[in-house]
């Protein structure tokens, strides 16, 4: 993961500690002497447990090390690369190192707890993950980001192995991003819990009824997003993330023709088309007559290129559940049409969008979606 040069520079350094390398890891791992196979057996022998005690006991000391950390955090992470890790191996692994990755935590020192968090979530136990509760809710942004991000990896991890994670957790994991996001004011941490709540949402995703669960808990988070924005342009990650967020859930139809989410994604796209709304009836997108200077022109398209990328993703997806649910996909065209960043084309394009998702909008009828559900002044 490549740190955001945006980032605050304490974020960023941060993000810098997260850097994995896989070679570099599975290479630790056998330099240690842990045999690769003691992480895929179902169940260890006591003399495989005081193993892998030792082989945590080694990397134990280093951890509170803050030029050691991350090569300890490494190490002991190591066998986790390989695919068909057993359950029984992550809640021994997480017993031998809770009491160290929970002081890093408790410590008070960002870098230090950074690792500790990245522990607990990497290793994706119901045991582990308890700790990203409280660092979703910290004060500082650093935090709050490295959280989401463990959460993250806890479901990437129950997409390629046996769960560690219960699907009782895993809930409360996505409860908690979503309460979370919801007041979240930092852009990256915002991004950061959507994309976590998405690798809740895989389509390789194990724990059985997740997947429905967690993008539709990402079709409600993004959607209040796009509601508090207002009548403001937002900054881009803002944005990205938005579009991100759209896009995965458009993306899912490809998977399945008429998911139990279909509703929920296209009650996000009418929300994520509001907000475009709004901000064009704001002045928030310059615009202007036909025959403007070609670098006039261009600067406001310009200006338009990430919202309308927003507005593309919310139209493919409205396209997409209609073929699903009718058979007719009637697509829009509001993206190409903004592009131009005309006064007149824009007027037209929000009686259009008016018309789609308005009081009496065409999707409230061949959806189910509240009937005062956007919000357009």
């Amino acid at each position: 993961m490549r740190p955001n040069r945006s980032l605050p520079k304490t974020a960023s350094a941060i993000l810098l500690a997260f850097a994995l390398s896989t070679a570099a890891v599975q290479h630790h791992a056998m330099a240690q002497g842990l045999p690769t196979a003691l992480a895929t057996t179902p169940v260890l022998s006591d003399a495989q447990k005081a193993e892998l005690n030792d082989f945590v006991a080694k990397q134990k000391p280093l951890l509170s090390d803050r030029d050691k950390v991350k090569s300890a955090r490494d190490a002991i992470l190591a066998p986790l690369a390989q695919t068909n890790v057993s359950a029984t191996f992550r809640s021994e692994l997480w017993k031998a190192v809770s009491d160290s990755a929970k002081g890093l935590i408790a410590s008070g020192d960002e870098v230090l707890a950074v690792n500790g968090y990245r522990l607990a979530g990497e290793i994706a136990t119901d045991s582990s993950v308890e700790t990203l509760f409280a660092g979703l809710k910290s004060d500082k942004v650093a935090i709050r980001y490295v959280a989401a991000f463990g959460i993250r990896r806890a479901f990437e991890a129950t997409t390629a192995n046996a769960p560690a994670l219960g699907r009782d957790k895993a809930v409360d994991l996505l409860r908690a991003l979503a309460a979370a996001a919801g007041t979240e004011k930092d852009a990256h941490c915002f991004d950061a819990m959507i994309q976590a709540i998405a690798a809740g949402g895989s389509e390789r995703q194990q724990i059985e009824g997740l997947r429905p669960q967690a993008l539709r808990t990402l079709c409600a988070v993004a959607g209040k997003k796009a509601g508090d924005l207002g009548t403001k342009l937002a900054d881009s990650t803002s944005l990205e993330a938005l579009i991100r967020a759209q896009t995965i859930l458009r993306d899912s139809f490809a998977k399945e023709q008429s998911p139990a989410w279909l509703d929920d994604a296209v009650t996000l796209a009418g929300d994520s088309l509001a907000y475009i709304y709004r901000i064009i009836k704001a002045g928030e997108l310059a615009s202007g007559k036909p025959g403007a200077p070609a670098d006039v022109v261009e600067a406001r398209r310009a200006a338009r290129r990430v919202p309308l990328a927003l507005v593309a993703a919310a139209e493919s997806t409205i396209t997409l559940a209609r073929q699903a649910k009718s058979g007719n996909a009637n697509p829009t065209s509001f993206a190409d049409l903004l592009r131009r960043a005309e006064v007149d084309v824009d007027a037209n394009v929000l009686t259009d969008i008016e018309g789609l998702i308005g009081q009496n909008g065409a999707l409230k009828s061949e959806f189910k979606i509240a009937a005062d559900r956007f919000k357009l002044n």
